[in-house]
């Protein structure tokens, strides 16, 4: 929903008086009678509901009020509707799912099995073996189970669950898995057991770590508040202090009572709300930091003691493994936790929004609820693992607990490949070397010229085939594409190279893996990103000689890196927390929700000082990745406002692997908007109440995650910021806020589709058009007509400036094949073909809308040369496949008729071509039009259109399509992966119209071209592509454009989109719907070896054809007892002949030129 149209639907008055809690329902049930309408419900929806969170939020002066949807005692399962209140504006209502029409559902109440039996389908859901459990009943009456194999109790309770058009109730409970590392939440099915919907609490951060660099740099410069000299009785923490990211970043430094007295009046040791301190550990109201080293998920008292100086200075050497230094990074786990508490505090994640404290001092909210940090986790003992850190974040009032591993180091991608000439190119590339296979990059230099392979074959830089080029001693450089990575070096390796560098066809650097051949292989095999691969292989191209050299140059150090010195990964993980309680427990579980994108934004934001600037490279995890501080660390891209650096766009998130490809798209938006408003507004040290474009960022964020719906789409999210800026700085932003997501995809014509599916959305990049300070116009019709018939165009002009427009005029110069027909709702005059309409004032923000219509010449329209409704069979056509996956012909879905081309969306990868037989192009406008309708695995299948002069090389036409052009650029792998295609859904049958106006003269074979992947990831619905009606036209359309003009303003003008619109012959218009008189189709005209003609169903089966010259002979007289005939004219001269086509009750006459 876009900001524009949100106040009218959401805000809707209804000025009461919230002061009183008791009062809270009666006031919502004021509300939801009087906008009934509005909120599309019926007065029987809204009969019972409980409110099941409530808060108050002082920077927006919002009072939250979120209320549930019950149905026979019992509630539905995120049926609720969020309301916002503040006594200046009234009601927001930010989400609305409430089941409508509920008296029409069917409830669907037995219950079959009891809570023991759902515990146990639960159990054997997750491969816990289930034992009995106590049931007792606590003191709110709920049932609590009390069992050995779950960390907490285990609450159960009965629900509905909404499925379509069903109420299943439903029991719901959740298990704590002893490992800590799952949080399972269960809905239940009480007749069967089936699990309907299950969720995890724990947000996990895993990954394969690839990367190995020893890096210092300078100490950057610290957070606003005072680092002084150690004082008595004033706690001391010799951490790396915000906002250094790692030990990579900068130095650890003593911190002097770095409490924030707002967010923790009472110190960071404190639980009673009482001068003194409770603790002289790692422990107090906002977090208790252990080790816990055999993953038992509780304090053995191995916490450091700061005694009763509150002093915490412990060794740390990162020469060192990190068992040599474990209180050091307990207490920067610590430290960094409490300052994480400390900030966001003041911008909204308090109490009452539902943080983390063990006392909430009186400020509302549940209490008891501090993190429980665990450092150095699972380091030791039978449960030993590695490369991990997580959050489990559960609802208010119950512990989160956020668990740091320790990582194993590995080969560094920036240190493994140098080109060592020519000087241009010089310098180290990352690279991610073969994933288990291949030969090793060693400390033994393996040095050579890079050569670009050669198969041999039409696309030889794929290197599928045995290579052709003599690769002996040299390195070998493959495009991706097509075969396996394992096939590809394999073919390189039996060439004589000795290492391969396989290149991306799509943005990104991924994992290869063996494939059936990389067992076979033993030199080393890296892959490189696109844009470095590219610029490797077009200089080779060129000539460039280039020498390059693999060595792995690992310095000395660890074997093991600790995430408890990376203050960006435990920030990460903490922003899950503050992400998950303000969105909604089970809110952020969805396809597209961005839970990671928040938590990389909050690292990023709490690692940055006045130093940074919006293009620098940031990456996440570097520290532990052993990078750079410029590195990529675990994200695609480095996040950086420049473009060439960080290219996503909103339709990324399609093919990017989730949770954290598609969190970094989010993140991407979200970091380009922090520094437009720095930009803006300017940078503050002040990081708790600075009125910096940062703090101001910040803001938004909180507010936007608090107004935003559960489940939410990215639309959703970029729209929750622009309401939080309208409510915190009455809109002042808005444009600005608009431009940075249309810069990335997420503009004002984005689509989200369904948010639980990421592939069904759809990228723009225009904004909202009132921040385009401009007279606007903009001029639509129909996109057919058929010849003598009419075109009605609409003309519709807004005022976006801030200034009162006068002497407003249009202009409309009509094509020359059209005629004015004398009527608009406009004041216009016609003169010469000229329609000039006087609008005359046009206030600021005011629309004006004109319309009218054209008569079109019955005597001028497209030319058909060519037409196939493929009723007749493929005799036209010629289909090409290496597997049995191919196109065919089918009636399952045609657009006209009963057949049509079909080629299957199958989980097996392919590629088949569909070939039209070579014709010649000719005409003043050669336009290839057909109709197809494709429903793919969005951006990983898909097709193509291209042509070919030869029948062996072919050329795209994407920049030719005029009229239904590709989807985009599909950035998944091969063989779809790097190309512009059709992809995803086209929501039914649409019109291509592709001008061959370049290709005149030339014998041309058009081919359509579906490839797909090896799956169909979680899409069980999709089917493929069809294409139906193919027919080549000389093109004629009618295309014009109208302008508008005011005093002092220039004047700006609008065409017809999409070719304008496209003059048809009669049986042309709709062939889904043809017209009833009977029609004839003569194709190809000119014709060469033969003539196709087509008659509608209504002529008899008995037909008579002549042909004849110019002089009246007759050179052709034959009957067909057939509406689908071809003639042979290939004895006939070159010239104009006239064909007379004749039943018992009709006789068409048609023009025909015969080119040889």
């Amino acid at each position: 929903m876009k900001l524009s149209y949100i106040y009218p639907l959401i805000i809707l008055t209804l000025n009461i008086s919230l002061t009183d809690a008791q009062d809270y329902k009666n006031q919502i049930n004021e509300y939801l009678n009087a906008n009934l309408e509005s909120l599309n419900l019926e007065r029987k929806d809204i009969l019972n509901f409980d409110i099941y969170r409530n808060y108050y939020s002082s920077k927006t002066n919002l009072q939250h009020v979120f209320i549930n949807q019950s149905i026979n005692n019992l509630n539905i399962h995120k049926a609720e509707i969020r309301l916002h209140y503040n006594s200046e504006i009234g009601w927001i209502c930010s989400q609305n799912t409430f089941v409508k029409q509920i008296n029409s559902k069917e409830i669907q109440s037995s219950v079959l099995i009891n809570e023991f039996d759902a515990l146990n389908f639960a159990c054997n859901n997750v491969g816990i073996k289930y034992k009995l459990p106590k049931k007792v009943i606590n003191d709110e009456n709920n049932v609590i189970f009390k069992t050995d194999y779950s960390l907490n109790d285990i609450p159960v309770k009965q629900l509905y669950y909404h499925e379509k058009d069903k109420l299943i109730k439903v029991w719901n409970l959740s298990i704590y898995t002893k490992d800590a590392n799952n949080y399972w939440d269960f809905f239940i099915d009480c007749t069967n057991g089936n699990i309907l919907k299950k969720y995890n609490w724990v947000k996990k951060d895993e990954f394969n770590n690839f990367f190995d660099e020893d890096y210092k740099s300078e100490e950057i410069s610290k957070f606003s508040y005072n680092q002084e000299k150690i004082q008595n009785n004033l706690p001391s923490y010799n951490v790396l202090a915000f906002p250094i990211e790692s030990p990579s970043h900068g130095e650890r430094s003593i911190v002097v009572n770095p409490t924030y007295e707002i967010s923790s009046p009472f110190g960071w040791h404190d639980t009673n709300g009482s001068v003194g301190n409770e603790y002289t550990i790692t422990r107090g109201n906002n977090v208790h930091a252990y080790p816990d080293l055999f993953d038992l998920n509780y304090s053995q008292g191995y916490e450091p003691d700061g005694g009763d100086s509150l002093l915490f200075d412990f060794p740390f050497n990162e020469m060192d493994e990190p068992d040599q230094y474990r209180e050091a990074s307990t207490v920067n786990l610590f430290y960094i936790n409490n300052l994480m508490h400390d900030v966001w505090y003041n911008y909204g994640f308090d109490p009452q929004a539902g943080n983390f404290q063990y006392n909430n001092y009186g400020e509302g909210g549940y209490s008891n609820d501090y993190v429980v940090a665990e450092s150095q986790d699972s380091s030791l003992g039978t449960n030993f693992a590695l490369n991990n850190a997580n959050f489990m974040t559960p609802p208010d009032g119950q512990n989160p607990r956020m668990q740091m591993y320790i990582y194993e180091k590995s080969d560094n991608p920036y240190d493994l490949f140098t080109v060592n000439f020519p000087d241009f190119l010089a310098g180290n590339y990352e690279v991610n070397p073969a994933n288990g296979w291949g030969g090793e990059v060693t400390s033994e230099p393996i040095t050579g010229n890079i050569e670009h392979v050669d198969d041999g074959t039409i696309n030889g830089h794929l290197g599928c085939e045995d290579l052709t080029n003599d690769l002996f001693g040299k390195i070998a450089l493959v495009s991706r594409g097509t075969c396996e990575f394992g096939l590809k070096s394999l073919n390189a390796q039996n060439a004589g190279a000795i290492a391969v560098i396989i290149y991306n066809n799509v943005n990104g650097i991924v994992t290869m893996g063996a494939g059936e051949d990389g067992a076979n292989v033993s030199i080393p095999s890296v892959f490189i990103d696109k844009i470095d691969g590219e610029l490797l292989r077009d200089n080779l191209f060129s000539g460039e000689i280039i020498e390059a050299t693999f060595v792995n140059n690992t310095p000395p150090g660890p074997d093991y890196l600790d995430t408890d010195f990376d203050n960006g990964i435990i920030v990460h993980e903490y922003g899950h927390g503050i992400s998950g309680r303000l969105a909604g427990i089970n809110c952020l579980d969805n396809d597209e929700q961005a839970g990671e994108g928040w938590s990389d934004f909050f690292s990023l934001v709490m690692t940055t000082n006045s130093n940074n600037y919006p293009e620098e490279p940031r990456g996440i995890g570097t520290y532990v990745s052993a990078q750079s501080p410029d590195g990529r660390g675990f994200r695609p891209f480095r996040y950086s406002r420049d473009m060439t650096i960080n290219p996503v766009t909103y339709d990324y998130i399609i093919t990017t692997y989730i949770p954290h490809g598609l969190g970094s798209v989010w993140t991407s938006m979200l970091w380009d908007l922090y520094w437009n408003f720095v930009d803006l507004y300017g940078f503050s040290d002040d990081i708790y109440e600075g009125e910096g474009g940062n703090n101001m960022v910040m803001q938004l964020v909180i507010d936007g995650l608090k107004l935003q719906p559960c489940e939410p789409t990215f639309t959703d999210m970029r729209d929750a910021i622009l309401l939080a800026d309208q409510i915190l700085y009455e809109g002042k932003n808005s444009c600005l806020i608009w431009q940075t997501f249309a810069r990335r995809g997420l503009g004002y014509s984005a689509e989200s589709g369904s948010s639980s599916s990421r592939s069904d959305g759809r990228e723009a990049f225009d904004i909202l058009p009132s921040c385009l300070k401009s007279l606007k116009i903009q001029k639509t019709g129909n996109s057919f007509a058929k010849a003598g018939e009419s075109i009605n165009y609409e003309i519709k002009i807004d005022n976006h400036t801030d200034d009162i427009l006068n002497n407003v005029i249009i202009k409309d110069t009509l094509d020359a094949s059209v005629s004015f027909q004398n009527s608009s709702n406009c004041d216009v005059i016609e003169n010469n073909n000229i329609l000039t309409f006087d609008i005359g004032e046009l206030l600021a923000g005011e629309s004006r809308t004109c319309n009218f219509s054209v008569l079109t010449d019955p005597l001028l329209h497209s030319e058909v040369l060519f037409f196939d409704d493929l009723e007749d069979g493929d005799f036209n056509w010629n289909i090409e496949s290496e597997t049995e996956l191919f196109w065919e012909l089918e009636n399952d879905n045609p657009y006209s008729g009963s057949d049509a081309f079909f080629a299957e969306n199958s989980t097996e990868s392919y590629e088949s071509h569909l070939e039209l037989s070579p014709f010649l192009v000719q005409g003043q406008n050669p336009t290839l039009s057909f109709w197809h309708e494709y429903i793919t695995e969005s951006g990983f299948d898909g097709g193509t259109i291209s042509i070919s002069l030869d029948g062996t090389n072919y050329e795209d036409l994407g920049e030719n399509i005029i009229r239904g052009s590709y989807r985009g650029l599909s950035q998944g792998p091969p063989p779809l992966g790097g190309k512009n295609s059709y992809w995803g859904d086209s929501q039914g049958f649409i019109n291509t119209l592709v001008d061959l106006s370049s290709f005149i003269g030339e014998n041309v074979t058009i081919r359509f071209s579906f490839m797909t992947d090896d799956e169909n990831g979680e899409n069980v619905d999709i089917y493929g592509w069809t294409i139906d009606d193919i027919s080549i036209i000389d093109r004629f359309q009618v295309l014009n454009k109208a302008c508008v003009s005011a005093d002092n303003y220039s004047s700006v003008c609008s065409q017809v989109k999409n070719g304008g619109t496209l003059i048809n012959e009669e049986f042309e218009v709709d062939i889904k719907n043809p017209v009833n008189e009977n029609t004839v189709n003569v194709f190809p005209n000119p014709s060469n070896n033969f003539l196709d003609i087509k008659l509608s169903p209504n002529w008899d089966s008995k037909i008579n054809i002549k042909l004849y010259d110019m002089n009246g002979k007759v050179l052709i007289n034959n009957f067909y007892e057939t509406t689908n005939i071809r003639l042979k004219t290939e004895f006939l001269s070159n010239g104009i002949y006239f064909i007379d086509i004749q039943d018992s009750r009709n006789l068409v006459t048609k023009k025909i030129s015969i080119k040889h």
